[in-house]
C-alpha cells in the first residue's frame, strides 16, 4: 500500500499581498491628489473675497486720514459744518460703493460652497460705507448740531468696525496661506499713507480759502500784536 504523501505548506502569496497593496497605495495616492487639488482650488476662491476686504478698509481709513491731514495744516479748529462738508467732498472722491459691494458680494458668494462659516461672517463686513453714505445724504442740509453728531457718529463707527475688519483679514489670510498671512501682517501694521491725489486736493482745498481761514481770528475791538 503507498502511502500518499502530506500536502507541503505553501508559503505566504507575497506577489498576490504585494498587487493588492500598490492598488490601494495607487488609490489613496489618487485620492490624496485630487483633495490636494480641491483644496488648492478652494483656496485661490480665497483671493478675491480677501481683496475686496482690503479694499474696504482702505475706503474706511481714508476720510479719517484726510482729515487729520487738514487739522495738520490749519491751526483753528474745523467747524462741524464745515468738516461735514469736506468729508462729503472727499467720500465723492471714493470708487463707486455700488461697484465695490457688488464685487464683494459675488466674491463671497464664490467661497460659500468651500467656506460656508467665513462666507456668513463676510457678509455684514460691507455694510458700513454705503449706510453712512446714504445717511450722510439725507442730513446734508441738517443743522449744525445734526452735522457734529454725524461727525461724531462716523468716527465712532469707524473706530468700533476695522478692529473687527482687521480679525476677519487675518482670518482670511491664514486660509489663504502662509505667504499671503505674511503680506497681510505687513500691510495691517504699517502706518496708513494718504493716498497722494488725496493729499494734493486737500493741498488745493487749503490754498484756495482766504487767509483768514488759516489763522486764529483776532476779537473784535483788540489790536493785532
Amino acid at each position: 500500500m503507498i502511502l500518499a504523501e502530506p500536502p507541503q505548506p505553501q508559503g505566504f502569496p507575497w506577489t498576490a499581498f504585494a498587487g493588492i497593496v500598490g492598488t490601494l497605495a495607487g488609490f489613496g495616492l489618487n485620492e490624496l491628489s485630487y483633495v490636494v487639488r480641491g483644496y488648492r482650488e478652494d483656496r485661490k476662491k480665497l483671493g478675491q473675497p480677501l481683496t475686496e476686504l482690503l479694499e474696504i478698509r482702505h475706503r474706511l481709513k481714508l476720510i479719517p486720514a484726510a482729515m487729520n491731514f487738514l487739522r495738520s495744516k490749519v491751526p483753528a479748529p474745523i467747524p462741524p459744518q464745515a468738516e461735514f462738508l469736506i468729508r462729503n467732498v472727499f467720500r465723492s472722491f471714493l470708487p463707486d460703493a455700488d461697484a465695490v459691494r457688488s464685487r464683494y458680494e459675488q466674491a463671497v458668494t464664490s467661497i460659500a460652497g468651500a467656506f460656508p462659516v467665513l462666507a456668513f461672517e463676510l457678509r455684514t463686513k460691507n455694510v458700513l460705507t454705503p449706510v453712512l453714505t446714504q445717511l450722510a445724504a439725507i442730513i446734508q442740509q441738517g443743522d449744525t448740531k445734526t452735522t457734529e453728531l454725524f461727525v461724531k457718529l462716523e468716527d465712532h463707527l469707524l473706530l468700533a468696525a476695522l478692529p473687527v475688519l482687521e480679525n476677519v483679514i487675518r482670518k482670511t489670510a491664514i486660509m489663504h496661506g502662509r505667504k499671503t498671512r505674511r503680506e497681510v501682517d505687513s500691510i495691517l501694521q504699517a502706518k496708513f499713507e494718504l493716498p497722494t491725489p488725496f493729499e494734493k486736493f486737500a493741498e488745493q482745498m487749503l490754498m484756495s480759502q482766504p487767509s483768514s481761514a488759516h489763522s486764529p481770528q483776532t476779537p473784535s475791538g483788540t489790536p493785532s500784536a
